[in-house]
Order: structure tokens, then sequence, then C-alpha cells
């Protein structure tokens, strides 16, 4: 026989796709993989559940074990103080995962205010947020909260559609959801829960 390709790969570079998780995929099935197999940016996540058997995967989905790849160097991701979904390299206050879920650069102290702004659906105005994230992520969950009143900053959950989404390239896009139902009060305020699920 003869040695088609000979590379180490660890389980930690993406952990999704462990046991019963999604499929393994070569991100550029068409680049020479001679030599770069062995390094965890050459793979990625399956966007599909069930694989994509004999078809190459436009595009890939995403999670914090994986994103860090790209992230960090091998020896920071293994340094749960840099590295982790909890540390805060760059001091700003935000920690590894929200940068992940938020699009943000976890080395560069960096502020991706939320935009809030009416938009016009089907000739009625909603009360909106536009926010940067991650492309297809598989562990990040995004809820919008909104309330009329300031004083009691009494938030809670309300429905959402998706109203827009901008790609930015690099595996991240702008997205902007909207409240379902149409803003006839005078005020509305709007925040955004990121939930994290590692």
């Amino acid at each position: 026989g003869e040695t088609v390709f000979d590379f180490t790969y660890k389980d930690g570079w993406y952990p999704h796709t462990d046991g019963t998780g999604r499929s393994l995929v070569v991100r550029d099935p068409v680049a020479p993989q001679d030599g770069v197999l062995g390094e965890a940016v050459t793979w990625g996540i399956c966007n599909t559940p069930l694989g994509t058997p004999g078809a190459s995967d436009a595009t890939v989905a995403q999670a914090y074990h994986g994103w860090d790849n790209f992230a960090f160097t091998a020896a920071q991701r293994d340094d749960p103080l840099v590295g982790g979904p909890y540390a805060d390299p760059d001091g700003d206050g935000r920690v590894n995962w929200a940068e992940y879920a938020l699009g943000c650069d976890p080395w560069t102290p960096d502020e991706r205010p939320l935009g809030f702004a009416l938009v016009t659906y089907a000739k009625r105005r909603y009360a909106s947020v536009a926010f940067d994230r991650p492309s297809n992520a598989l562990d990040v969950q995004y809820t919008v909260l909104a309330t009329g009143d300031l004083q009691w900053e009494l938030f809670s959950p309300v429905g959402t559609a998706l109203f827009q989404t901008v790609p930015l390239g690099g595996g991240r896009e702008t997205v902007t959801l909207r409240e379902t139902t149409t803003a006839t009060a005078p005020r509305r305020f709007l925040k955004l829960r990121v939930g994290f699920t590692p």
C-alpha cells in the first residue's frame, strides 16, 4: 500500500465533531492538502447535521472551540487564562466567548455597539436591533428583550424575525432582528441577551 496523507489530528480542535456530532470537513477541498492536514485551521464543522457525502461544503458551521483555532496559538488555546472561554486577554471586560459571539477580536479592546432603529417591513414600522455575530454558530443563542419604561427596567423577551443579514467575510455577519409586533408606543427600549452553550 501507499500512504496518501500522514497527519496528526487533535480532538480538542472541534469538539462538535466528536462521537455522534457533525462531520469534520476540510475548509478548502481544492487547495493542496499535503502538509496542512495537521493544522487546526485546515478543518471545519460541517454546516449540515448529517453531512454532505460526495460533495464539498460551501460554508462551515462555527463554535467557540473552533473559532479559538484562529484567534489563538496552540499554546494560548491550552492556557485557560488566555484562550479559555472566560478569559479576557485584551482586558476590555468582554470575555472570549462574548468576543466570539459578537464578532469581536479578543486581542483588541473594542466596542461593537448594538444598532437600534425603526425599520419598515410590509409598510409597517418595527423596532430592531443590529449586531455582529459568527455565521452559522452552533453554541450561541440571541434573545431580544424590550420594555417601554426604563424607570423599572422590566425587560422581557419579545418575538423577533430576521430582517437583514449582511456578510462581513471571515465567517462573520451583521444581522438585524426586528420585533414581530409593530412599533406603536411612544418609547421602546431594546437590549440583547447572549447565551453561550459550550
